[in-house]
């Protein structure tokens, strides 16, 4: 986490110049009733944001390596992320980008899954009527 943070105003950077675009950091976003929310590393004009994975030597060549058998394809342990990024923003499209200050960056650009995002909401419902449950509870109602 500390190197990601490190690197992440190069990895930005390098974006920026590659897309020519200016990525706008935001903190947390919720939705517009503040049930859920997410931490994306910025927004891309009006439809797009990104979220910087910046990787040692050995992550980046195990990428590669995943990417020679997988091409084209994110690594399944990143989708949950993006997809709920893109569900709380409603933005149209998120850029992985895979960085590392030696290697040429790799970019995947993901759209909405609705199927993955409805499985998401109806999650989310539950999980906040449970909580609710244990608030009513705690404080004795």
């Amino acid at each position: 986490m500390d190197r990601g943070t490190e690197l992440e105003p190069e990895s930005r950077a390098d974006y920026e110049m590659l897309h020519q675009v200016t990525i706008r950091e935001v903190g947390f976003i919720t939705d517009d009733l503040g049930r859920w929310g997410a931490s994306t590393d910025g927004l891309v004009n009006d439809d797009g944001l990104t979220e910087f994975k910046n990787l040692i030597s050995t992550s980046m060549m195990a990428l590669l390596v995943y990417l020679a058998k997988n091409p084209g394809k994110t690594e399944p342990k990143y989708i949950p992320q993006i997809q709920g990024e893109l569900f709380v923003t409603e933005r149209e499209w998120c850029d992985i980008v895979f960085y590392h200050p030696d290697f040429d960056p790799i970019i995947h650009r993901h759209y909405p899954d609705l199927v993955f995002q409805a499985a998401l909401k109806a999650q989310l419902v539950k999980v906040i009527a449970e909580r609710n449950n244990i608030l009513k509870l705690v404080n004795g109602e």
